[in-house]
């Protein structure tokens, strides 16, 4: 922490790449029990994940469209903003994460899934102490993909120091 702190991203950008790839073990996860599943929307789901995480983004934004239209606050949204976003159309993808942004009303019978979506919502559409609160709130589950998206945010508004903590605790957790 104090060698990043001291000027040395490094250490950050090393601890991201290794809680990346527990990220990466949990996408796995959700496919393999997706692709398990009987319903043919976690099917759906799944495979558009999976063509996100390879690159097949035409492909993962076919599925996503319809899945997100039958519900705008679900997870398929959520991946379809981001989706949108990281190809530069910002405005569609907040447009997309709005319905997760506004379901903030209703928290207490939330768990860590819920405030997690809201959290990634929250992170692509500029709103960070939003997000950050919400992370807050997932830690009562400690997944390594939450910490380590909570890492990026705090990597994100230059906080080396609490975002390699975040990476570490990925990494434990993994």
């Amino acid at each position: 922490v104090d060698r990043v702190v001291a000027g040395h991203p490094e250490d950050a950008r090393s601890h991201r790449a290794l809680a990346r790839r527990a990220q990466a073990k949990n996408h796995e996860r959700l496919g393999k029990w997706c692709l398990r599943s009987a319903e043919p929307a976690h099917r759906e789901f799944a495979r558009a994940v999976v063509d996100v995480f390879q690159g097949r983004d035409d492909a993962a934004r076919s599925v996503l469209e319809p899945l997100a239209r039958a519900n705008p606050r679900g997870e398929a949204a959520l991946e379809l903003g981001l989706l949108e976003i990281r190809h530069g159309r910002r405005d569609e993808g907040w447009k997309i994460l709005d319905p997760i942004m506004a379901s903030r009303s209703n928290r207490a019978s939330w768990g860590p899934d819920e405030y997690y979506r809201l959290a990634r919502a929250s992170r692509a559409s500029l709103e960070f102490l939003l997000a950050n609160d919400a992370y807050q709130q997932t830690a009562k589950a400690p997944r390594a993909d939450i910490q380590t998206e909570w890492g990026d945010l705090f990597l994100q508004r230059h906080r080396a120091g609490d975002a390699i903590v975040s990476y570490r605790e990925a990494l434990a957790i993994d």
